[in-house]
Protein backbone atom coordinates (compact mmCIF):
# COMPACT_ATOMS: atom_id res chain seq x y z
CA UNK A 1 0.00 0.00 0.00
CA UNK A 2 3.11 2.30 1.04
CA UNK A 3 4.47 1.68 -2.40
CA UNK A 4 1.41 1.63 -4.69
CA UNK A 5 -0.18 4.98 -3.10
CA UNK A 6 3.92 6.89 -2.75
CA UNK A 7 3.30 6.92 0.93
CA UNK A 8 6.15 8.23 2.78
CA UNK A 9 7.37 5.09 5.10
CA UNK A 10 8.31 7.71 8.01
CA UNK A 11 4.27 7.29 8.92
CA UNK A 12 3.05 5.39 11.28
CA UNK A 13 1.00 2.14 10.70
CA UNK A 14 -1.93 3.91 12.13
CA UNK A 15 -1.72 6.23 9.27
CA UNK A 16 -1.54 3.79 7.03
CA UNK A 17 -3.71 0.44 7.35
CA UNK A 18 -7.21 -0.05 6.22
CA UNK A 19 -9.83 0.64 9.41
CA UNK A 20 -13.31 -0.55 9.72
CA UNK A 21 -12.32 -3.80 8.02
CA UNK A 22 -14.58 -6.64 6.61
CA UNK A 23 -14.38 -9.14 8.65
CA UNK A 24 -16.22 -12.12 9.27
CA UNK A 25 -16.72 -14.27 12.63
CA UNK A 26 -14.88 -17.48 13.33
CA UNK A 27 -18.06 -19.55 13.61
CA UNK A 28 -19.19 -18.91 10.12
CA UNK A 29 -18.98 -21.29 7.03
CA UNK A 30 -16.30 -21.23 4.21
CA UNK A 31 -19.61 -20.92 2.26
CA UNK A 32 -20.44 -17.47 3.65
CA UNK A 33 -17.19 -16.32 3.65
CA UNK A 34 -16.65 -17.31 -0.36
CA UNK A 35 -19.89 -15.21 -0.55
CA UNK A 36 -18.72 -12.14 1.57
CA UNK A 37 -15.41 -11.89 -0.25
CA UNK A 38 -17.21 -12.35 -4.07
CA UNK A 39 -19.63 -9.59 -2.75
CA UNK A 40 -17.08 -7.21 -1.23
CA UNK A 41 -14.32 -7.77 -4.08
CA UNK A 42 -11.60 -8.56 -1.58
CA UNK A 43 -8.94 -11.55 -1.73
CA UNK A 44 -8.41 -10.99 1.97
CA UNK A 45 -10.91 -11.48 5.13
CA UNK A 46 -9.66 -11.61 8.63
CA UNK A 47 -11.37 -14.02 11.33
CA UNK A 48 -12.70 -12.67 14.52
CA UNK A 49 -13.09 -14.16 17.87
CA UNK A 50 -14.34 -11.79 20.90
CA UNK A 51 -13.52 -8.90 18.90
CA UNK A 52 -9.83 -10.08 18.09
CA UNK A 53 -8.00 -10.83 14.70
CA UNK A 54 -7.52 -14.73 15.13
CA UNK A 55 -6.23 -15.15 11.92
CA UNK A 56 -6.54 -13.91 7.71
CA UNK A 57 -8.23 -16.20 5.29
CA UNK A 58 -7.50 -16.01 1.93
CA UNK A 59 -9.60 -16.69 -1.64
CA UNK A 60 -7.13 -18.85 -2.39
CA UNK A 61 -7.13 -21.29 1.61
CA UNK A 62 -10.90 -21.43 0.38
CA UNK A 63 -10.85 -22.80 -3.32
CA UNK A 64 -8.18 -25.32 -1.70
CA UNK A 65 -9.83 -26.26 1.48
CA UNK A 66 -13.64 -26.97 -0.61
CA UNK A 67 -12.63 -29.75 -2.55
CA UNK A 68 -16.37 -30.35 -3.60
CA UNK A 69 -15.79 -26.98 -5.69
CA UNK A 70 -16.08 -27.85 -9.53
CA UNK A 71 -13.13 -25.86 -10.27
CA UNK A 72 -11.36 -27.49 -7.53
CA UNK A 73 -12.49 -31.23 -8.64
CA UNK A 74 -11.86 -30.78 -12.15
CA UNK A 75 -8.17 -29.24 -11.32
CA UNK A 76 -7.40 -32.31 -9.82
CA UNK A 77 -8.97 -34.41 -12.12
CA UNK A 78 -6.63 -33.19 -14.76
CA UNK A 79 -3.39 -33.98 -12.66
CA UNK A 80 -4.28 -36.97 -11.58
CA UNK A 81 -1.84 -40.45 -12.31
CA UNK A 82 -3.99 -43.49 -11.51
CA UNK A 83 -7.12 -44.77 -11.66
CA UNK A 84 -6.73 -45.04 -7.76
CA UNK A 85 -6.44 -41.19 -7.93
CA UNK A 86 -9.51 -41.10 -9.91
CA UNK A 87 -11.74 -42.91 -7.56
CA UNK A 88 -10.65 -40.91 -4.36
CA UNK A 89 -11.83 -37.37 -6.22
CA UNK A 90 -14.94 -38.95 -7.89
CA UNK A 91 -16.19 -39.99 -3.71
CA UNK A 92 -16.61 -35.96 -3.42
CA UNK A 93 -19.23 -35.87 -6.71
CA UNK A 94 -22.26 -36.07 -3.68
CA UNK A 95 -20.59 -33.34 -1.65
CA UNK A 96 -20.54 -31.04 -5.10
CA UNK A 97 -24.14 -31.59 -5.41
CA UNK A 98 -25.73 -30.78 -2.25
CA UNK A 99 -23.43 -28.04 -1.92
CA UNK A 100 -24.41 -26.16 -5.05
CA UNK A 101 -27.74 -26.98 -3.97
CA UNK A 102 -27.40 -25.18 -0.50
CA UNK A 103 -26.05 -22.48 -2.29
CA UNK A 104 -29.39 -22.01 -4.04
CA UNK A 105 -27.72 -22.73 -7.87
CA UNK A 106 -29.70 -23.34 -10.27
CA UNK A 107 -30.64 -26.80 -11.16
CA UNK A 108 -29.06 -26.25 -14.69
CA UNK A 109 -25.82 -25.46 -13.85
CA UNK A 110 -25.68 -27.71 -11.14
CA UNK A 111 -26.36 -30.80 -13.59
CA UNK A 112 -23.80 -29.05 -15.95
CA UNK A 113 -21.53 -29.36 -13.44
CA UNK A 114 -21.79 -32.78 -12.06
CA UNK A 115 -21.80 -33.59 -16.37
CA UNK A 116 -18.42 -31.55 -16.29
CA UNK A 117 -16.93 -33.36 -13.63
CA UNK A 118 -18.19 -36.52 -15.04
CA UNK A 119 -16.73 -36.23 -18.66
CA UNK A 120 -13.39 -34.50 -16.84
CA UNK A 121 -12.83 -38.29 -15.28
CA UNK A 122 -13.45 -39.74 -18.83
CA UNK A 123 -10.83 -37.78 -20.51
CA UNK A 124 -8.52 -38.30 -17.96
CA UNK A 125 -8.74 -41.95 -18.14
CA UNK A 126 -8.36 -42.13 -21.88
CA UNK A 127 -5.08 -39.93 -21.29
CA UNK A 128 -3.93 -42.53 -18.74
CA UNK A 129 -4.77 -45.13 -20.98
CA UNK A 130 -2.85 -43.49 -23.79
CA UNK A 131 0.04 -43.29 -21.88
CA UNK A 132 -0.04 -46.87 -20.52
CA UNK A 133 -0.92 -48.29 -24.51
CA UNK A 134 0.79 -46.05 -26.83
CA UNK A 135 -0.50 -43.47 -29.25
CA UNK A 136 -3.28 -44.61 -31.36
CA UNK A 137 -2.52 -46.54 -34.33
CA UNK A 138 -6.05 -44.86 -36.19
CA UNK A 139 -7.88 -42.07 -35.18
CA UNK A 140 -11.18 -42.40 -32.83
CA UNK A 141 -14.13 -40.43 -31.24
CA UNK A 142 -14.51 -41.35 -27.61
CA UNK A 143 -18.21 -40.73 -27.16
CA UNK A 144 -20.86 -40.65 -24.43
CA UNK A 145 -24.54 -40.95 -24.56
CA UNK A 146 -27.66 -39.95 -22.69
CA UNK A 147 -27.66 -37.71 -19.19
CA UNK A 148 -23.97 -37.11 -19.13
CA UNK A 149 -23.92 -36.13 -22.99
CA UNK A 150 -27.40 -33.89 -22.65
CA UNK A 151 -24.74 -32.75 -19.41
CA UNK A 152 -27.78 -33.46 -17.13
CA UNK A 153 -26.35 -35.97 -14.90
CA UNK A 154 -27.28 -35.17 -11.09
CA UNK A 155 -25.56 -38.40 -9.39
CA UNK A 156 -23.52 -41.07 -10.19
CA UNK A 157 -25.43 -43.73 -12.34
CA UNK A 158 -24.16 -46.30 -14.88
CA UNK A 159 -21.76 -45.75 -17.66
CA UNK A 160 -22.99 -45.67 -21.34
CA UNK A 161 -20.23 -44.88 -23.95
CA UNK A 162 -18.91 -45.87 -27.41
CA UNK A 163 -16.20 -45.79 -29.52
CA UNK A 164 -16.08 -44.46 -32.92
CA UNK A 165 -13.49 -45.29 -34.75
CA UNK A 166 -11.84 -43.98 -38.67
CA UNK A 167 -12.57 -46.30 -41.10
CA UNK A 168 -8.62 -46.82 -41.70
CA UNK A 169 -9.41 -49.31 -38.59
CA UNK A 170 -7.97 -53.05 -39.20
CA UNK A 171 -9.53 -55.58 -36.77
CA UNK A 172 -6.46 -57.50 -37.07
CA UNK A 173 -3.57 -54.80 -36.65
CA UNK A 174 -5.89 -52.56 -34.06
CA UNK A 175 -8.51 -54.52 -32.79
CA UNK A 176 -6.50 -55.19 -29.56
CA UNK A 177 -5.36 -51.89 -28.55
CA UNK A 178 -9.13 -50.19 -28.90
CA UNK A 179 -9.97 -53.48 -26.96
CA UNK A 180 -7.59 -52.79 -24.14
CA UNK A 181 -8.68 -48.57 -24.36
CA UNK A 182 -12.19 -49.48 -23.82
CA UNK A 183 -11.76 -51.80 -21.16
CA UNK A 184 -9.50 -49.62 -19.53
CA UNK A 185 -11.76 -46.60 -19.22
CA UNK A 186 -14.81 -48.82 -18.24
CA UNK A 187 -13.04 -50.41 -15.41
CA UNK A 188 -12.01 -47.28 -14.12
CA UNK A 189 -15.30 -45.60 -14.54
CA UNK A 190 -16.83 -48.36 -12.33
CA UNK A 191 -14.20 -47.97 -10.03
CA UNK A 192 -15.02 -44.37 -9.78
CA UNK A 193 -18.92 -45.06 -9.24
CA UNK A 194 -20.56 -45.20 -13.19
CA UNK A 195 -21.11 -48.25 -12.94
CA UNK A 196 -21.07 -51.08 -15.80
CA UNK A 197 -24.09 -49.86 -17.88
CA UNK A 198 -27.01 -53.31 -17.13
CA UNK A 199 -27.67 -52.85 -20.90
CA UNK A 200 -23.62 -53.59 -22.07
CA UNK A 201 -24.28 -49.92 -23.59
CA UNK A 202 -20.34 -49.86 -23.39
CA UNK A 203 -17.05 -49.21 -25.65
CA UNK A 204 -15.92 -52.85 -23.91
CA UNK A 205 -18.29 -54.02 -25.79
CA UNK A 206 -17.44 -54.69 -29.29
CA UNK A 207 -20.72 -54.08 -31.23
CA UNK A 208 -19.87 -50.31 -29.72
CA UNK A 209 -16.73 -50.24 -30.61
CA UNK A 210 -17.01 -49.83 -34.58
CA UNK A 211 -15.92 -47.90 -37.19
CA UNK A 212 -17.64 -44.90 -38.77
CA UNK A 213 -19.13 -47.27 -41.87
CA UNK A 214 -20.20 -49.72 -39.12
CA UNK A 215 -22.36 -46.74 -37.46
CA UNK A 216 -23.27 -45.26 -40.55
CA UNK A 217 -25.28 -48.88 -41.42
CA UNK A 218 -26.90 -49.46 -37.47
CA UNK A 219 -28.28 -45.81 -37.27
CA UNK A 220 -29.76 -46.05 -40.97
CA UNK A 221 -31.35 -49.69 -39.82
CA UNK A 222 -32.72 -48.15 -36.80
CA UNK A 223 -34.27 -45.07 -38.58
CA UNK A 224 -35.78 -47.18 -41.81
CA UNK A 225 -36.60 -50.08 -39.42
CA UNK A 226 -37.82 -48.79 -36.38
CA UNK A 227 -38.82 -52.36 -34.49
CA UNK A 228 -39.04 -51.95 -30.83
CA UNK A 229 -35.45 -52.88 -30.51
CA UNK A 230 -34.24 -50.43 -32.50
CA UNK A 231 -36.41 -47.22 -30.68
CA UNK A 232 -34.46 -48.50 -27.64
CA UNK A 233 -31.58 -48.27 -29.10
CA UNK A 234 -32.73 -44.67 -30.58
CA UNK A 235 -33.40 -43.84 -26.84
CA UNK A 236 -29.58 -44.12 -26.37
CA UNK A 237 -27.50 -43.25 -29.19
CA UNK A 238 -29.73 -40.13 -30.34
CA UNK A 239 -28.28 -38.49 -27.77
CA UNK A 240 -24.24 -38.41 -28.18
CA UNK A 241 -21.21 -36.00 -27.41
CA UNK A 242 -17.85 -36.54 -28.55
CA UNK A 243 -15.44 -35.72 -25.38
CA UNK A 244 -11.96 -36.93 -26.52
CA UNK A 245 -10.69 -37.77 -29.83
CA UNK A 246 -11.62 -36.73 -33.09
CA UNK A 247 -15.03 -34.58 -33.20
CA UNK A 248 -15.41 -34.82 -36.91
CA UNK A 249 -16.13 -38.82 -36.58
CA UNK A 250 -18.99 -38.08 -34.65
CA UNK A 251 -20.44 -34.58 -36.21
CA UNK A 252 -20.47 -36.34 -40.04
CA UNK A 253 -22.57 -39.43 -38.65
CA UNK A 254 -24.48 -36.95 -36.89
CA UNK A 255 -25.56 -34.97 -39.56
CA UNK A 256 -26.46 -38.14 -41.78
CA UNK A 257 -28.77 -38.77 -39.12
CA UNK A 258 -30.44 -35.80 -38.95
CA UNK A 259 -31.27 -35.83 -42.41
CA UNK A 260 -32.61 -39.38 -42.37
CA UNK A 261 -35.00 -38.41 -39.73
CA UNK A 262 -36.16 -35.01 -40.78
CA UNK A 263 -37.33 -37.21 -43.70
CA UNK A 264 -38.88 -40.28 -42.12
CA UNK A 265 -41.97 -39.33 -41.32
CA UNK A 266 -42.90 -42.91 -39.96
CA UNK A 267 -39.55 -43.03 -38.10
CA UNK A 268 -40.84 -40.11 -36.34
CA UNK A 269 -44.23 -41.16 -35.72
CA UNK A 270 -42.89 -44.59 -34.14
CA UNK A 271 -40.20 -42.34 -31.94
CA UNK A 272 -43.19 -40.07 -30.66
CA UNK A 273 -44.82 -43.47 -29.41
CA UNK A 274 -42.47 -44.87 -27.76
CA UNK A 275 -41.75 -41.87 -26.21
CA UNK A 276 -45.37 -42.02 -24.35
CA UNK A 277 -43.91 -45.16 -22.36
CA UNK A 278 -43.33 -43.51 -19.54
CA UNK A 279 -45.83 -40.57 -18.25
CA UNK A 280 -46.52 -38.41 -15.47
CA UNK A 281 -47.81 -39.87 -12.48
CA UNK A 282 -51.11 -37.92 -12.19
CA UNK A 283 -54.72 -39.52 -12.23
CA UNK A 284 -58.25 -37.80 -13.50
CA UNK A 285 -58.79 -35.75 -10.36
CA UNK A 286 -55.04 -34.48 -10.29
CA UNK A 287 -54.03 -36.92 -7.09
CA UNK A 288 -50.50 -38.48 -7.37
CA UNK A 289 -50.58 -41.88 -8.49
CA UNK A 290 -47.80 -43.38 -6.38
CA UNK A 291 -45.22 -46.65 -6.79
CA UNK A 292 -45.31 -48.90 -4.73
CA UNK A 293 -42.14 -50.94 -4.58
CA UNK A 294 -40.99 -52.03 -0.98
CA UNK A 295 -39.21 -49.43 0.73
CA UNK A 296 -40.00 -46.65 -1.59
CA UNK A 297 -43.71 -47.38 -1.20
CA UNK A 298 -46.05 -44.05 -1.43
CA UNK A 299 -43.11 -42.38 -3.42
CA UNK A 300 -42.60 -40.28 -7.05
CA UNK A 301 -40.03 -41.58 -9.02
CA UNK A 302 -39.08 -38.50 -10.33
CA UNK A 303 -36.20 -39.17 -13.15
CA UNK A 304 -38.52 -42.04 -15.32
CA UNK A 305 -42.02 -40.43 -14.54
CA UNK A 306 -40.97 -36.97 -14.09
CA UNK A 307 -37.95 -35.87 -16.32
CA UNK A 308 -37.49 -38.63 -18.66
CA UNK A 309 -41.23 -37.71 -20.76
CA UNK A 310 -39.70 -34.36 -20.93
CA UNK A 311 -36.63 -35.41 -22.47
CA UNK A 312 -38.09 -38.04 -24.97
CA UNK A 313 -40.21 -35.13 -25.90
CA UNK A 314 -37.88 -32.45 -26.77
CA UNK A 315 -35.99 -35.54 -28.49
CA UNK A 316 -38.48 -36.47 -30.53
CA UNK A 317 -39.29 -33.24 -31.65
CA UNK A 318 -35.58 -32.22 -32.24
CA UNK A 319 -35.15 -35.28 -34.25
CA UNK A 320 -38.08 -34.21 -36.48
CA UNK A 321 -36.90 -30.52 -37.34
CA UNK A 322 -33.39 -31.09 -37.25
CA UNK A 323 -32.41 -29.48 -34.17
CA UNK A 324 -28.74 -30.74 -33.65
CA UNK A 325 -28.28 -29.57 -29.57
CA UNK A 326 -28.94 -32.46 -27.48
CA UNK A 327 -29.40 -30.91 -23.91
CA UNK A 328 -33.43 -31.35 -23.18
CA UNK A 329 -33.56 -27.23 -22.20
CA UNK A 330 -31.67 -26.30 -25.46
CA UNK A 331 -33.58 -28.05 -27.68
CA UNK A 332 -37.13 -26.83 -26.41
CA UNK A 333 -35.46 -23.55 -27.05
CA UNK A 334 -34.57 -23.87 -30.69
CA UNK A 335 -37.62 -25.60 -31.05
CA UNK A 336 -39.24 -22.92 -30.37
CA UNK A 337 -36.80 -20.27 -32.46
CA UNK A 338 -37.53 -22.19 -35.38
CA UNK A 339 -41.31 -22.40 -34.97
CA UNK A 340 -41.32 -26.27 -34.75
CA UNK A 341 -42.93 -25.79 -31.21
CA UNK A 342 -45.15 -22.97 -30.07
CA UNK A 343 -42.65 -20.14 -27.38
CA UNK A 344 -45.57 -20.89 -24.59
CA UNK A 345 -45.10 -24.84 -24.72
CA UNK A 346 -41.42 -24.44 -24.98
CA UNK A 347 -41.48 -22.53 -21.74
CA UNK A 348 -44.12 -24.15 -19.93
CA UNK A 349 -41.96 -27.70 -20.11
CA UNK A 350 -38.89 -26.12 -19.28
CA UNK A 351 -40.24 -24.60 -15.83
CA UNK A 352 -41.78 -27.70 -15.54
CA UNK A 353 -38.54 -29.93 -16.12
CA UNK A 354 -36.56 -27.20 -14.11
CA UNK A 355 -38.70 -27.38 -10.79
CA UNK A 356 -39.26 -31.46 -11.33
CA UNK A 357 -35.41 -31.59 -11.66
CA UNK A 358 -35.01 -29.10 -8.57
CA UNK A 359 -37.03 -31.40 -6.33
CA UNK A 360 -35.77 -34.17 -7.48
CA UNK A 361 -31.97 -32.78 -6.79
CA UNK A 362 -33.01 -31.48 -2.77
CA UNK A 363 -34.64 -35.35 -2.19
CA UNK A 364 -30.82 -36.49 -2.97
CA UNK A 365 -29.54 -33.84 -1.21
CA UNK A 366 -30.99 -34.74 1.75
CA UNK A 367 -30.47 -38.04 1.06
CA UNK A 368 -26.01 -37.24 0.72
CA UNK A 369 -26.54 -35.50 4.36
CA UNK A 370 -28.11 -37.77 6.12
CA UNK A 371 -25.76 -40.36 3.91
CA UNK A 372 -28.15 -42.89 2.53
CA UNK A 373 -28.40 -44.09 -1.25
CA UNK A 374 -28.89 -41.89 -3.55
CA UNK A 375 -32.03 -42.60 -5.69
CA UNK A 376 -34.92 -40.39 -7.39
CA UNK A 377 -37.81 -42.27 -5.43
CA UNK A 378 -39.29 -39.12 -3.30
CA UNK A 379 -41.59 -40.00 -0.59
CA UNK A 380 -45.03 -37.60 -0.38
CA UNK A 381 -44.25 -37.13 3.10
CA UNK A 382 -41.17 -35.42 2.05
CA UNK A 383 -42.56 -32.96 -0.54
CA UNK A 384 -43.99 -29.51 0.76
CA UNK A 385 -48.19 -28.74 -0.07
CA UNK A 386 -47.09 -25.89 -2.10
CA UNK A 387 -44.25 -28.10 -3.78
CA UNK A 388 -47.26 -30.79 -4.28
CA UNK A 389 -49.24 -28.38 -6.06
CA UNK A 390 -46.43 -27.30 -8.43
CA UNK A 391 -45.47 -30.66 -8.98
CA UNK A 392 -49.03 -31.10 -10.23
CA UNK A 393 -48.92 -28.22 -12.64
CA UNK A 394 -45.95 -29.32 -13.92
CA UNK A 395 -47.33 -33.02 -14.39
CA UNK A 396 -50.60 -31.62 -15.87
CA UNK A 397 -48.30 -29.62 -18.86
CA UNK A 398 -46.29 -32.58 -19.11
CA UNK A 399 -49.43 -35.07 -20.14
CA UNK A 400 -50.72 -31.84 -22.03
CA UNK A 401 -47.54 -31.60 -24.41
CA UNK A 402 -47.70 -35.30 -24.62
CA UNK A 403 -51.38 -35.76 -25.57
CA UNK A 404 -50.36 -32.54 -28.18
CA UNK A 405 -47.48 -35.22 -29.47
CA UNK A 406 -50.05 -37.58 -30.20
CA UNK A 407 -52.32 -35.98 -32.42
CA UNK A 408 -49.37 -34.38 -34.07
CA UNK A 409 -47.50 -37.83 -35.07
CA UNK A 410 -51.02 -39.87 -35.12
CA UNK A 411 -49.46 -42.48 -32.94
CA UNK A 412 -53.42 -43.78 -32.36
CA UNK A 413 -52.87 -45.71 -35.84
CA UNK A 414 -49.70 -47.64 -34.41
Amino acid sequence: KVAAHGLYVSLSVAQIMSKNSITIAHYKTCVEAVLLMANSHIRHLPIVKNDQVIGVVTAADLLRKQNHNVVFLINEILVSKSVEELESIATQVPLLLQSSYRSNMDEHDIAYSISSVGRSINQQLLKQAEEILGQPPVPYAWVVAGSLARSEQIAHSDQDNLLIISDDYNEKEHGEYFANLAKYVCDGLNACGYVYCPGDVMAVNKKWRQPVSVWQSYFNQWIDSPDPKALMYASIFFDLKCIYGEQELLSDLLSSMLDRTVKNTIFQSHMANNAQHYTPPLGFFRNFILDSNGVNEKSLDLKKKGVVPIVDFARVYALSCGIKSINTQDRLKELASSSCLSTSGSNDLIEAYKFINLVRIKHQSNQIKTKQNIDNFVLIKEISSLDKKHLKDAFSIVSDMQSAMRSQYQTSIL
